[in-house]
């Protein structure tokens, strides 16, 4: 199934992401669907209730709905990748059932079949300990050829793209809104930046604004790209504990910056509770090797470290 036909059948009433994973997972090939009555036919096979509901008019308002993405992606030089899309990354096909149908991605698209990454998270509200922690830990990641991923948001994202790129490092931004969108705006042009030396991707298409459930869906794919989810520094509640969550999910090493005792603060409580209670590795200056050994063992973390100190 081609990305056009992805885009049809999500632009249908009532059907969605997980819907058209089922029609994927019946090996559709784009051959398979000659005319419009034939999107119905495929939904009404597998889905019965949505199919009856739907009529040729439907498709004919998807179809025109998906040219007008199209045509917006080629004019900003955006390129769509389906699920069966060779440069789609196969890690994220781990997601299973919240795999991304569709992804819109510019820049290095080459980036997309990196194994070796780490996604870099954390509050938007950092703290003067929280940056000097999350550029150093940064750096060292980069400096043993990880892929930086984060989500390009204020705060700790900011400082996982930006110290990358400082160091000659590649990244990739997931984004929660469309490639053309960025949010916040004061970091335009670090997404800018982030296209010399790196990509940026989004299952949202192009003109596509943010809403607030758009971030959780966002923090799904940060995890599933990577091999380990670090955490700078969070609080108890926040957007950081979704990917921390989805991460734990799938599989993923969860890290938290393990702060030394001088350091007590609202924004890392969540970091201090996730090592608390053996949720994360308790990453410190000294064992950041170890942490990288974890990747290709037991899913369990064992807390290693917990006596190391951050020591720039």
């Amino acid at each position: 199934m081609n990305e056009f036909q992805i885009l049809v059948f999500l632009g249908l009433p009532n059907v969605g992401r997980v819907s058209v994973k089922k029609f994927l997972d019946r090996n559709l090939v784009s051959g398979d669907i000659k005319d419009n009555e034939d999107y119905i036919n495929v939904i009404s096979e597998i889905i019965p209730s949505v199919g009856k509901k739907l009529n040729v008019k439907d498709v004919e308002a998807s179809i025109s709905k998906a040219d007008r993405i199209l045509s917006d992606c080629d004019k900003l030089e955006i390129t769509t990748i389906g699920y069966n899309n060779d440069l789609y990354p196969s890690q994220l096909k781990d997601l299973d059932k919240k795999s991304p149908v569709l992804l819109y991605a510019k820049g290095d698209l080459s980036l997309l079949k990196s194994k070796k990454n780490v996604a870099v998270i954390g509050t938007r509200d950092i703290s003067n300990e929280g940056l000097k922690a999350g550029k150093y830990i940064t750096k060292q990641f980069v400096d043993k050829g990880y892929v930086i991923v984060s989500g390009l948001a204020k705060g700790c994202d900011t400082v996982g793209h930006a110290v990358c790129l400082e160091n000659g490092g590649q990244t990739i931004a997931v984004m929660a809104s469309g490639l053309d969108v960025v949010y916040p705006k004061e970091n335009t042009e670090l997404a800018q930046r982030i296209l010399e030396n790196g990509c940026l991707i989004s299952e949202y298409p192009p003109k596509t604004s943010v809403m607030a459930n758009y971030f959780v869906e966002r923090d799904r794919i940060q995890s599933g790209l990577s091999k380990g989810v670090v955490v700078i520094e969070t609080n108890i509640k926040g957007g950081t504990m979704h990917t921390v969550k989805f991460g734990t999910e799938q599989g993923r090493k969860i890290a938290c910056i393990k702060y030394n005792d001088d350091v007590i603060l609202p924004t890392n409580a969540g970091n201090r509770m996730l090592i608390s209670e053996d949720r994360a590795f308790a990453l410190s200056s000294e064992n950041i090797d170890q942490y990288i050994e974890s990747f290709n063992q037991n899913p369990k973390i064992d807390n290693i470290g917990l006596q190391g100190k951050l020591d720039f």
